[in-house]
């Protein structure tokens, strides 16, 4: 466990090496060039043939992209990227630069915020690492985490990971432990590169098995300009806005005004000790409710869920391993899903093995004989 100020100082670590730098610029501003096409890993890169308007001008050097801001500028210019991978398969890379340059010359692209940070493979270019809405407002790791720690006193860090894609950082309380062995905890979410809102949901922490349950609904993904999918409310005021269903968690599309933020995040976090009572009480109730076919119920929920063969597996592994614990009951499902959760590399992978294990405990119905 460490405390919440180490995410905080990991965050201030990240900007200090990355050095991000947002620029604002229209697509036909730039240029698609291929850098070593023949070597094993093709490079990308935009360079820039007009200046921008953002805090350091461009000065006609190449941005390097990586692959996830390839996609998006492909997304923007409405490439399929499945027709840019057939291109790169028949090594047809030249076709591909004059495709996308027609695109990005004569197609509607507009202005568009390109997210930079300094190159980490030793590449002395920067590099594109989002391709956004001009008028997209990303909230960056270090002022989220800022704005929470206050709000977080007493709390430790069970699991924090920062990459490329997303953060996620998962507090507990470990004074609070209740009669079952849980712990009250609260789970925040972020993306600089635009691939999910900012959610914030209570989570209950089981420090016997070090896994973790999210005590809020299907946790659906999107692209930051469509982040209100999901089917979750969206805070819209500065006042006490979250109405809904407790089924569903906290979620903010970020527009830049630091107040909004602010009274978001001191309402989501004061909010979790309420999800965090329904949720254990639903994890008590699942150790009365029996099923028959316990291997069956995994196979079904990983189908649902959309896990893979491995983390099917992983799950049966960890519900036999538990079965002692729980014996087949519905709670015994969860705690698969949960413990085998902990396999994962990747921060959301590690997030949808989780919430495979709130389906189990939530939305999965038992099928009787």
């Amino acid at each position: 466990m460490e405390p919440i100020i180490s995410a905080v100082e990991k965050a201030e670590r990240k900007v200090a090496l990355l050095d991000p730098i947002d620029h604002r610029n229209r697509i036909e501003h730039f240029m698609f060039d291929i850098i070593d096409p023949e070597e094993a890993r093709v490079k990308y890169a935009l360079v820039p043939l007009m200046p921008d308007n953002g805090p350091t001008a461009l000065t006609g050097k190449p941005l390097m992209l990586s692959p996830h801001a390839m996609r998006q500028l492909c997304e923007r210019l409405h490439m399929p990227i499945k027709f840019v991978r057939r291109l790169e398969s028949m090594k047809a890379h030249k076709l591909l630069g004059i495709n996308l340059n027609m695109l990005m010359q004569h197609g509607k692209t507009g202005m568009a915020m390109f997210r930079t940070i300094n190159s980490q493979n030793g590449e002395t270019a920067r590099t594109v690492r989002a391709v956004l809405g001009s008028q997209y407002q990303p909230l960056d790791d270090l002022d989220l985490l800022t704005v929470a720690a206050p709000y977080l006193e007493g709390a430790e860090i069970a699991f924090s990971s920062f990459d490329d894609m997303g953060t996620h950082i998962t507090a507990i309380w470990p004074e609070e432990v209740n009669a079952t062995g849980l712990m009250r905890g609260v789970h925040i979410a972020n993306s600089e590169v635009g691939l999910r809102a900012i959610s914030i949901e209570a989570v209950a922490y089981r420090p016997k098995c070090a896994n973790i349950l999210p005590a809020l609904g299907l946790g659906g993904m999107g692209d930051g300009e469509q982040a209100m999918g999901g089917g979750r409310p969206i805070y819209r005021s500065r006042n006490r806005a979250f109405t809904g269903d407790a089924t569903y968690g906290w979620r903010l599309i970020h527009r830049g005004d630091t107040n909004r933020l602010q009274a978001f995040v001191a309402d989501a976090i004061a909010d979790v000790s309420r999800q965090y009572e329904g949720v254990v009480a639903r994890w008590q109730q699942g150790l009365t409710e029996m099923i028959d076919d316990p291997i069956g119920a995994i196979s079904e929920i990983a189908d649902a869920k959309q896990l893979t063969v491995d983390q099917y597996k992983a799950s049966l592994t960890a519900w036999a391993e538990t079965r002692p614990d729980f014996g087949d009951c519905r709670t015994g499902l969860v705690n698969a899903f949960t413990l085998a959760a902990q396999n994962e590399e990747n921060a959301d992978d590690r997030y949808a093995m989780q919430i495979a294990g709130t389906y189990a405990l939530s939305g999965y119905t038992i099928h009787s004989n």
